[in-house]
This record gives structure tokens, C-alpha cells and sequence, in this order.
């Protein structure tokens, strides 16, 4: 097909802008145009696969350290705006936390003595000592079967600045206090934190989203 395009008269006289007219157009000039943009369609399709992958690799990470409820690494994987969310978050429930005993035993389930001692934290290490603070009360037979699930990524879509990456968590525990079997799927979206792709919403953080805003609204 490419070789009868070349041989046609259409081919011959194609112009060029800034070219002498009636010059006919160079089919080595045309077949290095040609590479070029396939050259370029190339480019952009690996960087997609690169991009795809990476935002796996880090939706796996996050994933694994969410089931096995190890905070630490969990919150690594998030994205910035993610602990200053939580930040946040944390500060509202301590000021608006009236009773003075549940305000004490709140501040001392997050390590400090005071709301402005709190307040003092960085946002990630705020975000680390919320999530200890909320894993603390799930049941032990809770987390021993989600230490079992295995996490599956099933694939992603890269929407502008965003990765959409789609992953589900099998269960599969049985002991003499738990029979626990079930396939749960999940969306992280994921975008660039200082060049790295992090974790930015899940379906659960969207939940605490609405569920603050709505508690800030009613106040």
C-alpha cells in the first residue's frame, strides 16, 4: 500500500511551505517525516505503559499495607493533599469534641496532650497517628482475615493528570471465630506529588470527605 502511495502522482507534487513551486516532494524527506510521527506515537504509548505501571506498583503498595492495617507505609503512599485532608479532619474532631473526658482519651489515643500540641504536627505524621488512632478498634478477627486477602489489580486509566487504577481484595479465612470468604473491589486514583504518581482518593476517603463536609455544614 505504502509503496503504490509513493509512486502516484499525488505524491510527486505535494508542496511544501517555503518550497520552490512545482518542486516535487522528497520520498526520503516524506519517509523521515513519517518515522518521526511514528517515532512520537511511540514515545507516548510506552510513557502511557510506563505511567500504567508505575501507578500498579504504587495501588499494590498501598493495597497490601492497607490489609496487613501497617500504617506507616500506608500513608508513604499517599499524596499530600491526602494528609493535610486528615489533618484537618483530626482538628475538627478534637474541637468539636465537647465532653472534656472523650476530648482527653482522644488526645491521648493520638499521642499528644493538647489540640494545640496536635496541631503542631506535620500533616503525614498527623495522618500516621490518625490512622494507629482508627485501626486501633478493629476487631482482632477483622484484621486477621484481611492479613490474608490477597490483592489483585485488575487495570488502570490514565484521565489526564489522573490514573484510575481498579484492584479487588479475595478473602479467603477460616478459623474456629471466623469464617470470612469474599472479593471486594476497589478504585484508587492516583496523581504526581513531587514526580512520584501517590495515591490521591479512594472510595473510602471520598466516604470521609462527604461525611466531614456534612458534619462542618451542620455546625
Amino acid at each position: 500500500m505504502w509503496t503504490s502511495f509513493l509512486r502516484s502522482p499525488k505524491v510527486k507534487f505535494m508542496k511544501l511551505k517555503g518550497c520552490q513551486k512545482g518542486r516535487p516532494l522528497s520520498v526520503s524527506l516524506l519517509m523521515r517525516t513519517l518515522i518521526a510521527v511514528l517515532a512520537l506515537f511511540g514515545m507516548a504509548v510506552v510513557a502511557s505503559a510506563s505511567t500504567s505501571r508505575e501507578a500498579e506498583a504504587t495501588t499494590r503498595r498501598f493495597a497490601g499495607a492497607l490489609a496487613q492495617f501497617d500504617v506507616v507505609p500506608m500513608v508513604d503512599e499517599f499524596h499530600s493533599d491526602v494528609h493535610r485532608f486528615c489533618y484537618q479532619m483530626a482538628v475538627h474532631i478534637i474541637e468539636t469534641t465537647e465532653d472534656k473526658t472523650e476530648r482527653a482519651d482522644l488526645l491521648k489515643a493520638l499521642g499528644v496532650t493538647s489540640a494545640d500540641e496536635f496541631k503542631e504536627l506535620s500533616p503525614k505524621t498527623a495522618t500516621v497517628r490518625f490512622f494507629q488512632m482508627s485501626f486501633s478498634s478493629v476487631p482482632k478477627q477483622v484484621k486477621d482475615a484481611s492479613i490474608h486477602s490477597k490483592i489483585i489489580i485488575v487495570g488502570s486509566l490514565i484521565e489526564k493528570d489522573y490514573v484510575h487504577v481498579l484492584y479487588r481484595s479475595e478473602m479467603d479465612f477460616q478459623d474456629k471465630d471466623l469464617s470470612m470468604s469474599m472479593s471486594v473491589p476497589s478504585v484508587v486514583t492516583l496523581k504526581r506529588d513531587n514526580g512520584k504518581l501517590k495515591v490521591a482518593s479512594t472510595t473510602q476517603l471520598e466516604t470521609m470527605k462527604a461525611t466531614l463536609k456534612s458534619l462542618i455544614e451542620t455546625k
